[in-house]
């Protein structure tokens, strides 16, 4: 939590907070882990604020089963690796 309390010193609460929700959204999952939409809400918030592509290492299938969505908002998923 204290990465994202220091991100939250660059981006406003309030524009995160819409992320979040949107994130929440984009997983569609009624059992989402916490961390899984802080991880996609923190994207999504400095791929709309920086304008660049975002890129997470992952094995979640919650991330997995969203990756054609995840795409046009230029975030791209790939498979840690073990």
């Amino acid at each position: 939590m204290e990465f994202v309390k220091s991100f939250l010193e660059v981006y406003n609460l309030q524009f995160y907070s819409g992320k979040l929700d949107e994130a929440l959204s984009i997983l569609r999952d009624p059992e989402v882990d916490e961390e899984d939409a802080h991880l996609l809400a923190l994207a999504l918030t400095v791929h709309e604020k920086r304008n660049i592509p975002v890129y997470i290492w992952t094995d979640d299938s919650d991330f997995y089963d969203v990756n054609e969505i995840l795409k046009g908002y230029d975030i791209h998923l790939f498979k840690r690796v073990r």
